[in-house]
């Protein structure tokens, strides 16, 4: 045992401070790697949180009818003072809608593209409204799924000689109630109107140069426009993304035109032989689909004629929309206009071997001579042929809704449920 009168040498006191202050040193380290973790964590938590928040504004967005152009503020209940604010605007027949979440320092913006969708159950092959005259199936007509049809219902017929060749009428329910199919709202026929015969908006616009490869816009902000009262001929260019196409007389897309998630309108469109694309044409008389054409979801071809208050004194020619032989159109096709008029002209003409994979909407005649995969809303069938035109008659045409995915979102509708097209940002 040691005596009170021992001495510690200095090394062993140094040596015993030294491990002290390595000591302390580790648990001071250790305690900053643990807060830092923790305040990492919480901000990777509030990032998050943040992010899953402007995926609820568009959820919501879908679930509640907004005022087109309002911003409005969803209240978050909870005690980290995060703001959520939408915003829905008209991209074409869909909706964008912009998604703000924020969260302290942090922010998270989301833009969706929303249109209609039908449920499996509800969509219909074929909705005719009622004309007082029944649905004529000619020649190897072939219609998969359920329709709904006017009180005079369905039955075979023949075309010089070409009698209904198939086992049953319908491969699916008939339901002979239909009146008037489900319509749009009036503020997307107004939007849709204005942006056909409106005036352009006053801002700064692009314009198509010779020298001009590619364009592209972001959906965070307005569409950019490119304008011109001449024909606008888009060959070998890149235009992507919130770009407006306007000619006052006519587009022209080549086959080396590579055009995505743009809107055209012009009177007549022409989409040339071999061309492809994902994009929006809105037309006033006539939209043209080259041979070999392969448009991709989600596309939409539209004609919207002129209300009679803004006729000119000059009869003006309709010619509607055609699809030539192995064209195919994964979108909608859709003609807007009076069902009154006593003309049996066809406003969309479907040809032989070309597909619609989507929905036509027309408020007077389609003539179907290919594939539809997906449904008909029309006012009227016809059949031309060898210079009689057999109303209401589909010959050789095939409409099969089972081949269409249930999540493809088209036309915005009275009977349609909001659902998300694509992301854009």
């Amino acid at each position: 045992m040691l005596g009170l009168g021992v001495k510690i040498k200095a090394g062993a006191l140094q040596f015993a401070i030294l491990i002290s202050v390595v000591i302390a040193v580790i648990i001071s380290a250790f305690i900053l790697l643990t807060y830092m973790q923790l305040q990492f964590a919480k901000q990777l938590e509030r990032s998050s949180n943040t992010i899953k928040l402007s995926h609820m504004g568009i959820a919501y967005a879908k679930q509640q009818p907004l005022i087109y152009g309002d911003s409005i503020e969803i209240p978050i209940e909870n005690e980290l003072k995060e703001e959520l604010t939408v915003i829905r605007t008209h991209w074409g027949i869909f909706d964008k809608v912009l998604a703000l979440a924020k969260s302290k320092n942090f922010t998270s913006q989301k833009i969706g593209i929303l249109g209609g969708q039908l449920s499996k159950e509800d969509r219909p092959a074929i909705y005719l409204e009622d004309t007082n005259s029944p649905l004529v199936v000619v020649g190897e007509t072939t219609i998969y799924g359920n329709v709904t049809l006017p009180r005079q219902g369905i039955k075979p017929g023949n075309i010089v000689g070409n009698y209904y060749q198939g086992e049953k009428l319908v491969y699916g329910t008939i339901t002979q109630n239909a009146s008037i199919k489900p319509q749009l709202s009036e503020e997307k026929k107004s939007y849709i109107n204005d942006l056909l015969f409106g005036s352009l908006p006053q801002q700064d616009s692009l314009f198509i140069g010779s020298y001009t490869t590619k364009i592209s816009s972001s959906f965070t902000g307005a569409p950019k426009w490119i304008y011109s009262p001449d024909v606008i001929h888009i060959d070998n260019q890149s235009i992507e993304n919130n770009i407006i196409i306007k000619s006052d007389s006519l587009i022209r897309i080549s086959a080396f035109a590579k055009a995505k998630n743009v809107i055209l309108v012009a009177p007549h469109i022409i989409i040339e032989d071999n061309a492809t694309g994902s994009f929006q044409a809105f037309a006033s008389k006539s939209i043209r689909v080259g041979e070999n054409t392969k448009l991709s979801y989600p596309s939409v071809l539209l004609l919207q004629e002129k209300k009679k208050s803004l006729l000119t004194s000059k009869k003006e020619i309709i010619e509607g929309i055609t699809l030539d032989k192995e064209s195919t159109i994964q979108g909608s096709v859709i003609h807007l206009g009076s069902s009154e008029r006593n003309d049996s002209r066809s406003m969309i003409t479907i040809s032989e071997t070309a597909t619609i994979e989507g929905e036509i909407y027309s408020d007077q005649i389609v003539q179907v001579s290919g594939i539809v995969k997906g449904s008909i809303f029309t006012h009227q069938f016809a059949t031309k042929t060898r210079g009689s035109v057999y109303k209401n008659h589909l010959f050789n045409a095939v409409i099969d809704t089972r081949k269409l995915s249930e999540s493809f979102c088209g036309l915005i509708t009275t009977e349609t449920q909001t659902n998300l097209v694509q992301w854009v940002y």
